[in-house]
């Protein structure tokens, strides 16, 4: 009754309305995360050795004074393997920042938690940008930000884990400049950049349901205005100056390079080694995110 009541006094406060919302987002978050943190350990399958060894070698530069990281020297077998160039890495600078303070488990699940309230709020937001209503914003926050393939993806996938934060906000973004606020083009400039920051393939796949979007606005308007037009030419061409520095290295580093990925050979084709479950006590976990074994399975102590 009581939360009841709170929601019907704060009807006329939108700002507290979305303090409560948001408070029960990040308590759900919370809540999320100190379960899956309560079995003290990592299940480290899918990518998660790779990029967790991109955050250690982004850490250790942190702790020798340097902030930019372009090749992994001090990870990965020490091979100076260049995927910081064509991988984007700006949003594990916060876990890497918190190894400063925590054991690289409770690094991750801290840095996981950050990303997991991020996704609620921007959702939160972009919906009731859409809707104009509170209490289904925060419905479909709760529905999509703990929908269980994307807590997966938490574990497993990063690259598509911090594309998702950014999707509502850019499904916002196209439907501005296709039927909304023309003027609100900024928004899917800004949201391309974002997911293209967390996940290049996701920026491809987003497009082609852009395209999808922008066909349908075709034949259901008859056609579109030369203001929308402006707008999304507008937005395009800002993102593809904010994405530079992701897009650059491609045709500077890798294109014409000759550079292939190693694999193991066994006959007469590449294979990948089958995955072997380690268990790894604290100083160990260490050692493994210096090396980033081969090994996908991983499960890590405090």
């Amino acid at each position: 009754m009581d939360v009841k009541n709170n929601l019907h006094n704060n009807k006329s406060n939108p700002r507290k309305l979305n303090l409560l919302y948001l408070g029960l987002l990040l308590f759900v978050t919370l809540l999320t995360t100190l379960y899956l943190a309560s079995s003290k350990a990592i299940f480290a399958v899918s990518d998660w050795t790779f990029h967790a060894a991109r955050v250690e070698e982004i850490y250790l530069n942190l702790k020798s004074g340097s902030f930019f990281t372009f090749i992994a020297a001090r990870t990965f077998h020490n091979t100076g393997a260049a995927s910081f160039l064509f991988y984007p890495y700006i949003f594990f600078y916060p876990w890497a920042f918190l190894r400063f303070i925590l054991s690289p488990v409770n690094a991750f699940y801290a840095w996981y938690a950050l990303v997991t309230f991020a996704t609620a709020t921007i959702s939160y937001f972009s919906m009731k940008a859409y809707s104009k209503k509170s209490l289904a914003s925060f419905i479909f926050s709760l529905v999509y930000t703990f929908a269980p393939y994307r807590l997966y993806l938490g574990e497993a996938v990063f690259g598509e884990y911090l594309a998702v934060t950014f999707l509502p906000l850019l499904f916002l973004g196209i439907y501005e400049v296709l039927w909304g606020d023309k003027k609100k083009w900024y928004l899917l400039a800004i949201s391309v950049a974002l997911v293209a920051y967390a996940h290049i393939l996701s920026v491809f796949l987003s497009l082609q349901f852009a395209v999808i979007l922008f066909i349908i606005k075709l034949i259901t308007s008859r056609g579109i205005s030369k203001d929308r037009i402006k707008s999304l030419l507008l937005s395009a061409g800002v993102c593809v100056f904010l994405v530079l520095p992701v897009i650059v290295p491609f045709f500077t580093d890798f294109i014409g390079q000759g550079l292939f990925s190693a694999y193991l050979h066994h006959g007469h084709g590449p294979t990948q080694p089958a995955p072997q479950p380690l268990l790894c006590p604290p100083k160990q976990l260490e050692s493994e995110l210096h090396a980033d074994v081969n090994n996908p399975y991983c499960l890590g102590l405090y």
